[in-house]
């Protein structure tokens, strides 16, 4: 098959990863998109290091399968670890780590925040890569045990939703009044207006974004494009389809998905 005509393979825990898919359609129209997730597993962030490299691994090799010339990690516990995974396949893998932080360190921003799960704030990735650029920023680290479940749930549950994250954003700022905070989990921009409401005086900073930049710069770079009209979006998951038409409903994705339970 012609390197171009390959899909995009997206990966996460759940339904965050959507978020991603959300800022790929728009600056990717016309590139066909396998995506996998792995809602039985779900939260990551509450397994160790090992458990996460072993999935990814598997899920990465389900993507392989389907004829893919880039893997996006669309989960930042699992992109958190990629240094120990990424040089092991034949094609790009995009942490969503990564561009946060080139984000932030070319927007020479004093300090940041970064609200996300146990594990992502434990391995200090983004402390490490935004101190690579700058070591002057400040990085201030609050993990979340119990969001990214509540969110992959599909329940929106609310009241629980919104205390859960009130509770975060408050302790984050009264210890260290930020003015601008990283999504370090790509469930929550699908609950961005809670944050906003929560702290309107925040700027969040959405890595899907930074993360979809990065790899359409790289598929242009590297003459990678689809050039086809039209484009197909497959979804393998382990949750309930139900959950995942009521995100895709939720993030105004346009394209069709087609959707399998594996």
């Amino acid at each position: 098959m012609n390197e171009n005509r390959k899909k995009i393979g997206v990966l996460d825990s759940g339904v965050g990863g959507l978020t991603v898919v959300k800022e790929l359609e728009q600056l990717l129209p016309n590139e066909d998109i396998v995506y996998f997730g792995d809602n039985k597993n779900c939260p990551y962030g509450n397994r160790t290091a090992d458990n996460i490299v072993e999935i990814a691994h598997n899920t990465i090799g389900f993507l392989q399968n389907k004829s893919i010339k880039a893997v996006v990690v669309a989960c930042n516990t699992t992109s958190s670890l990629i240094h120990r995974f990424e040089k092991e396949y034949p094609f790009p893998i995009f942490s969503i780590i990564k561009p946060a932080a080139q984000y932030v360190v070319r927007h020479n921003l004093p300090s940041v925040g970064v609200i996300a799960t146990q594990l992502t704030i434990n391995t200090g990735a983004y402390k490490r890569l935004i101190h690579e650029g700058n070591a002057n920023i400040a990085v201030y680290g609050e993990p979340s045990h119990n969001l990214a479940a509540l969110v992959d749930s599909g329940k929106f549950d609310m009241d629980a939703i919104t205390e859960e994250i009130s509770v975060h954003m408050n302790h984050l700022l009264q210890q260290h009044p930020v003015k601008h905070v990283i999504y370090g989990c790509t469930h929550y921009p699908i609950v961005a207006d809670v944050f906003e409401k929560a702290a309107p005086e925040v700027h969040f900073i959405n890595p899907a974004f930074e993360q979809a930049k990065a790899v359409a710069e790289y598929l242009k770079e590297h003459n990678l494009l689809n050039d086809a009209d039209g484009h197909s979006f497959d979804i393998y998951m382990s949750g309930s389809a139900s959950v995942y038409e009521a995100i895709l409903q939720r993030l105004e994705i346009k394209t069709p998905a087609n959707i399998y339970c594996v």
